[in-house]
This record gives structure tokens, sequence and C-alpha cells, in this order.
């Protein structure tokens, strides 16, 4: 399987099977053979490729160059692991490199061209080249953490390549509502809302500018008023009043055939008159959610969302015998009028409903923001 994988030029795989052979037979001249010229070769095309980057003069290089060179030290620790190596009684030798400066060299060198690049990157001053100078900040810190500026760098292309929501609610409507009820339709922005590049408020701060408005526009709102009807109905029921001899037509008592005087069961009918009374109020509200962009003041989209807080309640008045009504009702005649909510606590109920409407059309619709900004 080594002289497989040389002679097809895999050498790193080679190399890998030589070295497990070697484990088991240390003395296996073949493989020593396959070792030699499987590291020779590896370590040549590796410099080889090294060189030709360094030729081409790309800034960009070195990560290139720093992943070379670790992937030569790799080897070369993988190759230790069987030494020493004798062939009729000589010491096989290897050539040996220290790869640790080259390394350190690499890894600066790659982390410079990220720090330098972010640089460029920032100067432009776009949302999309500052949010690419933030990324190649990260990786410059991560393969060289010397950079002195680096966090003010990091803070600086992060706000740059944010994007501000601002959540408010504006009633348009006729009906006065306070300050702290138009806020609370909204005041349900968290951290599942924002991403990383993504940021909702519903707070105007005058020091942060805003490239989206959500505008919850309220434009109706209507509550009932106390309403009250009435149903009659009646319920009657059959019940057992004594018994009495059962009658022909001619009215004469029948006899069963031992003689005796039949008996049967005697009804009589119940009735109960039930006044059925229904108290009724709604609040309804209706809103218009717009997305628009802020530099352009261009309306992007348009999302309507509503809501109905409903009072129903029902209670009954009885006229007859009780004893007429099913089980059910029974239940029902137990309960007493309730007091009507008021307009503000029917606005409430409303605002909870259209307050969880709202939340989920704008959660419904993050991907759209994070797509376009």
């Amino acid at each position: 399987m080594s002289e497989h994988h040389y002679k097809k030029g895999h050498y790193d795989a080679a190399l890998k099977s030589s070295i497990g052979h070697l484990k088991r037979k240390p003395e296996s001249r073949e493989h020593i053979e396959i070792l030699q010229n499987s590291f020779r070769r590896a370590t040549y095309e590796d410099s080889l490729l090294i060189a030709n980057l360094h030729e081409s003069g790309r800034p960009n290089r070195w990560l290139e160059v720093y992943e070379l060179y670790k992937k030569m030290d790799a080897r070369q620790r993988r190759v230790e692991t069987v030494l020493p190596l004798y062939v009729n009684g000589q010491r096989v030798s290897f050539a040996r490199r220290d790869y640790y400066p080259l390394i350190s060299q690499a890894k600066y060198e790659t982390g410079n061209y990220y720090y330098t690049h972010a640089k460029d990157l920032l100067q432009e001053g776009n949302r999309e080249s500052c949010r690419r100078a933030f990324d190649e900040l990260e990786k410059a810190g991560t393969y060289y953490s010397g950079f002195e500026d680096i966090d003010h760098l990091l803070r600086e292309s992060y706000e740059c390549g944010i994007t501000n929501v601002l959540i408010s609610c504006i009633n348009n409507a006729s009906f006065a509502l306070t300050s702290d009820f138009l806020f609370y339709l909204v005041d349900f922005v968290g951290d599942d809302f924002n991403s990383q590049w993504i940021r909702y408020s519903t707070v105007n701060n005058s020091d942060k500018a805003f490239d989206v408005f959500i505008d919850i526009n309220l434009n109706m709102i209507d509550v009932t008023g106390n309403s009250l009807s009435h149903k009659t109905f009646s319920e009657t029921k059959q019940k057992e009043d004594g018994w009495e001899y059962k009658k022909d037509e001619d009215g004469n008592i029948l006899k069963d055939s031992e003689g005796k005087k039949i008996k049967i069961t005697k009804y009589k009918t119940l009735n109960c008159l039930v006044t059925e009374a229904r108290q009724f109020k709604q609040a309804h509200l209706e809103a218009m959610i717009c997305y628009v962009d802020v530099r352009d003041n261009m309306l992007l989209r348009r999302i309507p969302v509503s809501s109905d807080f409903v009072f129903e309640h029902f209670y009954y008045k009885v006229d007859g015998d009780v004893d007429a009504l099913s089980p059910e009702m029974s239940q029902k005649v137990k309960s007493m009028p309730l007091p009507f909510p008021s307009k503000h606590e029917m606005l409430r109920g409303a605002g909870d409903l259209l307050r969880q409407s709202i939340y989920e059309a704008i959660m419904d619709n993050r991907t759209y923001v994070k797509q376009n900004y």
C-alpha cells in the first residue's frame, strides 16, 4: 500500500502508511526507503509551492504559506515518531528543519494582512465593507494579538456595519391614547430580535442613526357601548304525580289476567320561564405596519394587523317551577350580572392582542430586513 501511494504521487499517504509498518517492523528496508523518498518529495513540493506563492507577490498569500509550514512541521514530527531508523547498522538521516520561526513569521504576516486589509475596507465607509472589515479584524486577532488599536477598529467597524431599526407606534385614529399605551404596543424588543448586524430599538435616540423605520400606524380604534339584550324561552319537564287505575275508552277500570286492577303512574308537566340576559362589549383595533427606508424615505412593505377584544357574559332570571330546568340550565341560572369593563380595560385587552400580532409580524419579517440590510 505504501508503494502504491508513492507511485501515485500521494506522498503524505505513502509516508503515513510506511510509518505504520515501521512501528511494527522498524527494520523494514523497503518502508524505510519509501519513508525517506516520500518525506523528501513531499517537502520539496511544499517548498516549491511556498516559493511560487512568494513569487506571486499576492498580499493574501500568507495564510497559504502559514498552513503549508504547519503541514511541513506536522509531517516532520510524524516521521520523528519512528526515529532513529537503521539500515545495515547505519543510522538513516532525515534533513530536519526548525519550522517554528517560519510558522511564527507566516502567522504574523497572515494577521497583518487581515489587519491591513480591514483598514482599507473601513476607508470605503459603506455598510458591507465595514462588516467585512469586522470579520477581517477578528481573523487578524486570532493570528496576532499585538495590534494595539484593534479593539477600537472593531468597535468602529461594528458601528459602521450595523443596521439600526426603530420601531414606534403612531396614533392616526381620532381616539386619544396615552404615550404609555402606544409605547406598550411595541415594548417587546429583546435579544430574540437582534442578530449580529441588525439591532432593533423602541427608543429614538438622537445619537443613533437609524436605517429602517418600522412604523405601527394605529388607524382605527373602536369601543362599543354597554349592550344588554334579552331572550325568553321556557323549559318543561314531566314529573311523577302518584298513580291511578288504567281505564278503557269507556272509563272502565282494566284488570290483569289475575283479575287485579291495573295501576299506572300519573305525571304532571312542570313549566319554567327563563329570561336570558346577554352582556356584550367589544374593542376593535386596526393598524398598518409600515417598513420605511430612512435614507431614501421609501415605503418598503405594509402589513395589516388587527385585534378584537370581546366581553360577553350571560345571566338568567326564572319564573316558574325551577324543577323543570335541565341540569345544564340549573347551573347557568346561578350566574349573576357582572359590571361592564371600562373603555380603558377594553383597550388594554385589545392592546394585548394587537401587541402579540405586531410582535409576530415583525418576527416573521426579520429575514426580510436581514437580507436587504
